[in-house]
């Protein structure tokens, strides 16, 4: 019996152990600097979360006043279907729409409480903080002919690589760019988006094949501040889509 207690225990402890692991991997706007008028923020966990009470959790401090303005700023707390994406979508501060939810100038810290818990019912591993700067607002739309496309060689794997002139929203940019083949079917691939959201980055699933690919983006696509494509009017309606660069490989 004392020799079948020595080989379980260490089995046993391994069961019992409880290490808060979970923790924030990303937010976004990554960038240091966010315009006034930046409408939403997201975080990204390393494992599924538990929603409840989520904005008690989280704490969006000026670090000029002191104090924290999380219940003032914060309206809601949007959850992905897998509960690793939380968006935070900021309250206007009052009825004039020129009202920003950030102050020009100002200095802030998003910080996320230790105590709250993911999904198994375990803390996260520790505090989470994010500083950044708010400079003037951006209302400017967004134009698509800034855009630089870089393509790849037919025959390989390599990336079709998009530089954006300014970051744009980090959730839209994932699932409202993507690429069509020569014959308009929509490719399937992996996004890969850095650079403080300036770099979009297509990896097809197959090797390119010689031909003409569309770079294209659904209407809904924002920048942080909210600002979109200008619509295309057409005889028949408005587009939904906007092709924004044709991509010749060979």
């Amino acid at each position: 019996m004392q020799r079948s207690q020595l080989q379980t225990s260490p089995l046993n402890a391994a069961l019992h152990t409880d290490s808060p692991d979970t923790s924030v991997e990303h937010v976004y706007p990554s960038g240091p600097v966010l315009p006034a008028n930046v409408t939403r923020l997201y975080l990204e966990f390393s494992a599924p979360m538990d929603p409840a009470g989520a904005l008690d959790h989280v704490r969006l401090v000026d670090t000029r006043a002191g104090h924290h303005d999380g219940p003032g700023l914060i309206d809601a707390g949007l959850w992905d279907p897998e509960r690793r994406r939380l968006t935070l979508v900021l309250r206007r501060p009052g009825k004039d729409a020129d009202e920003t939810p950030l102050r020009p100038g100002r200095r802030y810290r998003l910080v996320v409480d230790p105590a709250w818990r993911d999904a198994r019912g375990r803390p996260l591993a520790g505090t989470f903080e994010h500083a950044f700067r708010v400079r003037g607002r951006v209302d400017e739309p967004l134009d698509p002919s800034r855009w630089h496309v870089a393509t790849p060689q037919a025959g390989s794997r390599d990336p079709l690589v998009v530089l954006l002139p300014r970051p744009l929203d980090y959730g839209l940019l994932r699932r409202a760019v993507g690429v069509r083949d020569p014959h308009g079917v929509a490719l399937n691939g992996v996004v890969t988006i850095d650079r403080n959201e300036r770099r979009w980055q297509f990896t097809p699933t197959r090797p390119w094949q010689p031909g003409t690919y569309t770079v294209v983006a659904d209407h809904a696509l924002e920048d942080p501040a909210g600002n979109r494509i200008p619509p295309d009017e057409h005889p028949h309606g408005v587009h939904l889509e906007h092709v924004i660069s044709e991509a010749a490989i060979y």
